[in-house]
């Protein structure tokens, strides 16, 4: 098992940094483009961010392995709240805008009680198993949706440009960072589903955990 797990952080160093150069790179192209910092961040930085999670879910649904994609939204989604958040509660008080509070802490409650519904086909439908359909998923991505659409609406937009944060590269440098992280989102992906299934197997525990 010493192996599984090697090639498991293996597999996240590879994904981590396959995510970073996909956002850099990214961000230095739209910046060229004249894409305004405000933009970037909530599209290319967002989504970069989220691809490590997207991409382990793609490889382990194309595995059939849906109880490693379950619990690593599951298990993330409950991190980032309880521990993320509570770490730095304890370095530094938060400070919550009103907008938060009425509005996007609301939506992602929403965005869980939908998803419970959607699945807990045995308790709603009386089916014999609980499954997320395609019609399921085209009602998250419609959630989603309305949830970008808000975004857009009430965040403010940073007219300065370029931003500081985002490197203005050669453009054969940042088309090699983006090729090389989409490369490297996809092996690092498989590498950590598939090791991640081996470890599970040899403790004995279903892949969910």
């Amino acid at each position: 098992m010493l192996v599984e797990i090697l090639i498991l952080i293996a597999g996240l160093t590879i994904l981590i940094v396959g995510a970073n150069w996909l956002v850099e790179g990214a961000s230095s192209v739209a910046t060229k483009l004249g894409i305004s910092s405000f933009t970037i961040g909530l599209t290319v930085v967002a989504f970069g961010t989220s691809m490590p999670e997207f991409v382990v879910n793609v490889m382990a649904s194309l595995s059939e392995n849906s109880g490693l994609a379950i619990g690593n939204i599951v298990g993330s989604n409950t991190l980032n709240i309880l521990l993320v958040l509570g770490v730095a509660a304890l370095i530094k008080p938060i400070n919550f805008q009103r907008s938060t509070i009425r509005i996007e802490i609301p939506f992602s409650l929403l965005a869980a009680i939908v998803l419970f519904i959607l699945a807990n086909d045995k308790f709603f439908n009386g089916s014999n198993q609980s499954v997320l359909t395609f019609s399921d998923g085209l009602i998250l991505l419609c959630f989603l949706t309305v949830f970008l659409y808000y975004t857009f609406l009430s965040a403010k937009p940073d007219t300065q440009t370029p931003t500081p944060d985002v490197k203005i590269r050669k453009t054969y440098v940042t088309t090699l960072m983006v090729l090389g992280g989409i490369a490297g989102l996809y092996f690092g992906g498989q590498l950590i589903v598939d090791s991640s299934v081996s470890i599970a197997k040899s403790l004995g525990v279903s892949d969910a955990l």
